[in-house]
């Protein structure tokens, strides 16, 4: 089986190194059953594109509206006769295992798959938790993360392998997921959304640079308390802080 990876990359060179490395780990690891290729899409010419080492492959946009760069992002394995794309950012850091079960899944006649909570280590303070997806207040409990999603090709072939509105600077997952929804309601029936524990591992590498503050993801109540050996259970502290 062949899953295309992709990411939209921005700032964070330290940290982005790192990430684009653990990926080509991954990709060693997952062979010969199933051939993970990698793209990513930057917006700072060759200090973005310095991250692409062979095996990478490298598309360049600007970065705003967001949406448009994912779907250069995600256009760019079009050619690459993928069975499915596994959509992360350059601060999520996922196992082996995950996208196994992932692409299991989509094998299945899933055709669309993620996660509804997943790991946060705070690089700074060193601080873990699970975020624990939307509380049942919000108006979005029980959908998945922005992040960790994998859909299958049929699926992307629907929208013309543009998900995300490309005009839209605000909220880009959200547009992407009613876009789909929308275009193949028949194949939008199959979508499954898992908890992260006894699936494999993703974690989010907050490191004060993101949105939201780590205090404030906090008070929100979007976590719930995580071990540090559960969190590094499957993916070296290391691979993340160097």
């Amino acid at each position: 089986m062949n899953i295309g990876l992709f990411a939209a990359v921005w700032k964070r060179p330290a940290l982005t190194k790192r990430w684009a490395a653990h990926c080509v780990a991954l990709r060693e690891e997952l062979a010969p059953d199933i051939e993970l290729v990698l793209s990513m899409t930057g917006s700072e010419g060759e200090t973005s594109r310095a991250h692409a080492v062979h095996p990478w492959h490298y598309a360049e946009a600007p970065n705003q509206p967001l949406g448009r760069k994912f779907n250069v992002a995600v256009g760019t394995l079009r050619n690459h006769h993928v069975d499915a794309v596994f959509h992360i950012g350059p601060d999520d850091f996922v196992s082996a295992s995950l996208i196994r079960f992932l692409a299991s899944r989509i094998e299945s006649g899933c055709h669309f798959v993620g996660l509804l909570d997943c790991y946060m280590f705070n690089i700074a303070t060193g601080e873990v938790a699970l975020c624990a997806g939307y509380p049942r207040s919000h108006p979005r409990h029980g959908e998945e993360l922005g992040a960790y999603r994998m859909i299958s090709t049929e699926f992307l072939s629907r929208v013309n392998w543009t998900p995300w509105n490309s005009t839209k600077v605000a909220g880009p997952d959200g547009h992407s997921r009613k876009r789909l929804e929308v275009s193949a309601p028949d194949l939008w029936r199959t979508r499954e959304a898992h908890h992260v524990r006894g699936v494999g591992s993703a974690i989010d590498v907050k490191d004060g640079l993101g949105k939201t503050p780590w205090n404030l993801l906090l008070r929100r109540g979007f976590h719930a308390p995580a071990t540090v050996d559960e969190v590094f259970a499957e993916i070296p502290r290391t691979s993340i802080t160097g």
